[in-house]
């Protein structure tokens, strides 16, 4: 776990981080949310979602090109040839740059001491301050990111999802958590509909209120189930604390028991599953908003009871991946390939696929597009 956050977590692509904000929430305000919708968001981050990750984008760049300074007030941002205010209002920057990436050493310090580990070993995998505010203001009133990674890496839907937890009480909390969890099934299933050959079918409801995973694709070769979440792991279970197996059995157990109760009547022939054909193999995809490193191994799996089919874990950047893999030709069964071989089933998603080309997604260059001055900037 913790090689994984330490190593992994960095190499991530970042157009598709960047480019995911604005096409998670594009159409929230035609969702049935109890809490969220486009104003909130406004109220959140005092902007909207494509202005904060403009804003973030000018401030990460500036900071990358002048070794890890940023200052929102910089003349040449603000007037002159090809300024960034021709295209864009710093204001909107200035106060993005405030509210969501700068802090002071007290503030830092505050944050860190609520993470100290009584563990001398674990003290350099304590979270750091500067994972939500990227920028301190020095002694001499500069701003400086001593990692300016890290303010490329705000740029991301865990901006608007810490932004809400942080921000609302307990109940709205809740109902925020709760949106955010049908957004990213939405968002799924938009992916799952880019699938050649595949007949997308959306959760099933059965026995009164309760429901099916989340989403079915029907191919002539298979059926694949897909269940989406978007339940985090604690900071100590990314540590690889004793936290690790309660968030396990938290998020991916409980879709574990998702996906088996479906396949058991599914195998039923129960009522309701009549659109959902019986006669070919099926497997199951456990999708996460928020890479799980290693779920597929013997390491983790081993909290959770495997289902009586086969199921693989894949963070939505994977399944984005596999979505572009067999719109660019390949047979879908190629899944089925991974989770037959005893040794790519353990591996992520991205790595047991057959390397090779494959087509842009269109749903995040479409939304990379949508960002002002951004669409005409370099995708990598």
């Amino acid at each position: 776990m913790r090689i994984g956050q330490n190593q992994f977590a960095p190499q991530e692509s970042r157009f598709e981080e960047i480019s995911r904000v604005a096409a998670l929430f594009d159409d929230i305000d035609n969702l049935e949310t109890e809490l969220l919708d486009s104003a909130l968001i406004a109220r959140l981050l005092g902007c909207s979602v494509r202005e904060f990750v403009s804003a973030g984008f000018v401030i990460a760049t500036g900071a990358m090109n002048n070794a890890g300074f940023f200052d929102p007030d910089w003349e040449a941002l603000w007037r002159g040839p090809g300024s960034v205010n021709e295209h864009f209002p710093m204001a909107t920057v200035r106060q993005v740059f405030h509210d969501h990436f700068l802090t002071d050493f007290s503030r830092f310090r505050g944050v860190a001491d609520q993470w100290v580990q009584a563990d001398e070993t674990l003290r350099h995998h304590e979270f750091n301050p500067l994972v939500s505010r990227p920028f301190v203001t020095l002694r001499d009133g500069r701003h400086i990111a001593p990692q300016p990674l890290l303010a490329l890496q705000r740029l991301s839907p865990s901006a608007v999802y810490y932004s809400g937890v942080d921000a609302l009480a307990d109940a709205d909390a809740n109902a925020f958590t709760r949106d955010i969890g049908l957004v990213f099934q939405e968002y799924v299933g938009r992916q799952l509909r880019l699938l050649s050959g595949g007949t997308v079918v959306p959760e099933i409801f059965y026995d009164g209120e309760q429901r099916s995973v989340d989403w079915f694709v029907i191919f002539d070769e298979l059926v694949l189930l897909v269940e989406a979440k978007t339940t985090r792991l604690s900071h100590l279970a990314r540590m690889g604390g004793n936290a690790l197996e309660g968030d396990v059995q938290r998020s991916l157990g409980r879709a574990f028991r998702q996906v088996a109760r479906t396949e058991q009547l599914l195998v039923d022939g129960h009522r309701e599953f009549g659109a959902v054909p019986t006669d070919r193999p099926r497997l199951a995809v456990v999708v996460t908003l928020e890479p799980y490193w290693f779920a597929n191994t013997p390491f983790i799996r081993r909290f959770l009871s495997e289902p009586a089919m086969p199921v693989t874990v894949a963070s939505i950047r994977e399944v984005e991946h596999f979505v572009d893999f067999v719109r660019g030709g390949a047979d879908p069964d190629v899944l089925g390939d991974v989770l037959s071989d005893p040794e790519r089933r353990t591996w992520n998603l991205a790595n047991a696929l057959p390397a090779g080309e494959v087509p842009g997604n269109p749903i995040l260059e479409a939304a990379w597009a949508s960002y002002p001055f951004l669409g005409d900037a370099e995708s990598n």
